[in-house]
């Protein structure tokens, strides 16, 4: 009888390991899908923030740009007439 108990008790323990070894292997999975979904994601975010910074850099080139034109107009403001300087 006492055997009895002992196969059930061991039984019980086999399958509790066994549950908890399959747990342990999906959770895994899990996150190793998780930290590649991750990884594409800062992938694409890298991309996107050098492409910001390439588009930012453009613009304050061309701020640049404009404000030394707007300078050497306004030096020549009397050279200029008001059809010149709307081109401009």
């Amino acid at each position: 009888m006492e055997d009895r108990s002992l196969d059930k008790i061991f039984d019980v323990m086999t399958n509790t390991v066994e549950k908890s070894k399959d747990e342990i292997f999906y959770l895994r999975e899990k996150a190793n899908q998780d930290a590649d979904q991750w990884e594409r994601e800062l992938i694409k975010t890298k991309i996107k923030v050098k492409e910001l910074i390439r588009n930012g850099d453009k613009l304050k080139n061309k701020v640049q740009s404009s404000q030394k034109e707007l300078f050497r107009v306004s030096q020549n403001f009397n050279c200029h007439s008001e059809e010149d300087i709307c081109k401009m």
